[in-house]
């Protein structure tokens, strides 16, 4: 996802996450990259049973301007055990700084 942000701004968005097997699984997220301090994942742990889904909100600051790169990884296992499998979900929050007060109104 792209998020144009104000610097300062927070967010709330979610990544709906879906269990199309024939097995519940157990479902881990957790976040990395340059806003991995202000990412906060409400539900970073739970289960799902077979053919449901579930949004996974989070919350984001803008903390600096710029473009920024993070990712929210998604870790699928099943609950007896076993291999899992992950996908990742990246978010680029584009951050415009700005104006100072006494830019408005001048040309120059």
């Amino acid at each position: 996802m792209i998020l144009r942000m104000e610097q300062g701004d927070t967010l709330e968005k979610y990544i709906l996450v879906k269990n199309v097997n024939d097995e519940i699984i157990s479902v881990e997220l957790l976040a990395e990259g340059d806003l991995v301090d202000y990412i906060d994942i409400q539900d970073g742990e739970f289960t799902l049973q077979t053919n449901s889904e579930k949004k996974a909100y989070f919350t984001i600051k803008a903390s600096k301007g710029g473009t920024s790169e993070s990712k929210i990884n998604v870790k699928f296992s099943p609950i007896d055990g076993g291999n899992g499998v992950g996908l990742s979900s990246t978010i680029i929050v584009i951050t415009e700084e700005g104006d100072s007060w006494w830019d408005f109104g001048n040309d120059d």
